[in-house]
């Protein structure tokens, strides 16, 4: 995990702390996601004074913000990104199967993932 927010702000009285992250262009889902992984990380970095405030985040885009309440980091987003997390830090990645182009110029001669063409010669009358 790497990267900060642009901004952590906190109220002490009141016990909350705002998560925001400035953005230049477009919005897009990637965003909330963003911020999402910083409300996850931060109680568990060593940022003590946040494990027991309230957290809430917002991406400012140039004219508009998307609040994040605190309450979109349910189970199921922190199970996400943990796994997301766990993946990453073992070295194992989403799987992925390999293009055309990839297999063209692999040196492994036996692969189970290999693409071949298999270029079909028949007979036609259109041309």
């Amino acid at each position: 995990l790497a990267g900060k927010p642009d901004i952590v702000a906190t109220h002490d009285e009141m016990h909350r702390t705002l998560v925001i992250d400035e953005k230049s262009g477009s919005p897009k889902p990637i965003d909330e996601w963003q911020v999402l992984l910083y409300l996850f990380a931060l109680p568990r970095v060593g940022a003590i004074q946040l494990q027991h405030s309230e957290l809430a985040g917002e991406v400012e885009y140039r004219g508009s913000r998307l609040a994040i309440p605190g309450s979109r980091l349910d189970a199921a987003a922190g199970a996400a990104i943990a796994e997301t997390m766990q993946m990453i830090g073992n070295g194992i990645g989403p799987p992925t199967a390999p293009s055309q182009k990839e297999c063209a110029f692999c040196d492994i001669a036996v692969c189970p993932d290999r693409i071949t063409t298999n270029t079909a010669l028949g007979e036609t009358e259109i041309f």
